[in-house]
């Protein structure tokens, strides 16, 4: 049966994503120029961050991050992007935002830095996406199990609504995959994937196949089509 895609039937809520690359001299130069500089103190010594941005593309606002310290010849980056707010951005975060360039000049700082470094980066990332329960199933909603549900037995007759996997080994990159189901109103299910995987950053913009990859694994193995969007889904 046809199974859902990312790009296709699925809506992202939140991406967090970060990696380690060199610190080259162009990266350092864009971040003192394009980033708001901080230095923070902790235990382990004195770390350099800088804020970059947040950027708004797509209705989504991005924020970016980088941190090294003084020795280091990484640096840490890490982007996050959530869906935009309703509510207008405060003034310094339009300042932040025209800093670093826009969206545009956020990008170019990621592409450049993953470019320039010697092999790929390896990525690490949590995202959270949406998918239609009308018209996909998924490993939930279900009904208890006799034996592995038993404890919930006494408390009174239920419904299994969420599930979480964690992989001890996986070729595929994955570590943690949870799926719960939200029954109220028009029923969704709210997808967690947590994964490990060699980055790339299309460009000109913020999409990255690492993450649609891994997601379509999942949807591919966990979803299938539910068939009349009009019955009742559970």
């Amino acid at each position: 049966m046809p199974a859902p895609t990312f790009d296709k039937d699925a809506r992202a809520v939140e991406l967090g994503l970060h990696f380690e690359v060199p610190l080259t001299t162009d990266l350092r130069e864009a971040l003192e120029q394009r980033g708001t500089r901080e230095e923070i103190e902790s235990k382990s010594g004195t770390r350099t961050s800088y804020q970059l941005g947040p950027v708004l593309r797509d209705q989504r606002l991005i924020f970016g991050f980088a941190a090294h310290a003084p020795e280091d010849n990484e640096v840490y980056l890490h982007l996050r992007m959530v869906n935009k707010p309703r509510a207008e951005p405060p003034e310094n975060i339009v300042e932040r935002s025209l800093k670093v360039g826009g969206a545009a000049g956020l990008h170019a700082i990621f592409a450049d830095a993953i470019a320039k470094a010697p092999m790929p980066p390896i990525a690490s990332f949590i995202l959270k996406f949406r998918i239609d329960a009308k018209a996909w199933r998924g490993p939930v909603p279900r009904p208890p199990h006799p034996e592995i549900d038993a404890a919930i037995a006494p408390l009174g007759q239920g419904v299994v609504e969420q599930v979480g996997y964690r992989f001890t080994q996986s070729v595929s990159g994955l570590d943690e995959v949870t799926v719960i189901y939200f029954h109220q109103g028009r029923p969704f299910y709210r997808v967690g994937v947590q994964a490990r995987s060699p980055v790339r950053l299309v460009e000109e913009t913020f999409r990255w196949p690492v993450v649609s990859d891994a997601c379509d694994l999942v949807l591919g193995h966990l979803f299938s089509e539910r068939g009349d969007p009009d019955v009742e889904t559970g």
